[in-house]
């Protein structure tokens, strides 16, 4: 399970639970006013809708790359190998004469 799937559901449930959450009770139990209550609940939905986009963008994005990868394995031609040309082999020539072949 991806992590912004379980940060949506948890926002879910936080929200939905607020939502229920009864009023303070005279006692000042753990409550929440109505005018706070609506803010929170607001705040959570906020935060399961961005949770939802990650997710979901994050799919995407995997998809792509993976199609990206399969299209450029297909596109590639298979490599000769080939001897190297020696007129382009300088290695030796700067070792022994690094002025290179006399002319004439």
């Amino acid at each position: 399970m991806n992590v912004n799937l379980f940060l949506a559901a948890m926002w879910t449930v936080i929200g939905v639970g607020v939502f229920l959450w009864p009023e303070a009770g005279a006692d000042g139990s753990l409550g929440i006013d109505a005018s706070k209550r609506m803010w929170v609940v607001g705040f959570c939905v906020l935060l399961v809708g961005y949770n939802i986009a990650r997710w979901r963008l994050t799919t995407m994005r995997r998809r792509s790359d993976e199609q990206a990868r399969q299209s450029a394995t297909r596109l590639r031609r298979p490599s000769r190998e080939e001897p190297p040309n020696p007129d382009f082999d300088f290695s030796d020539r700067d070792r022994q004469d690094p002025a290179g072949p006399k002319p004439g």
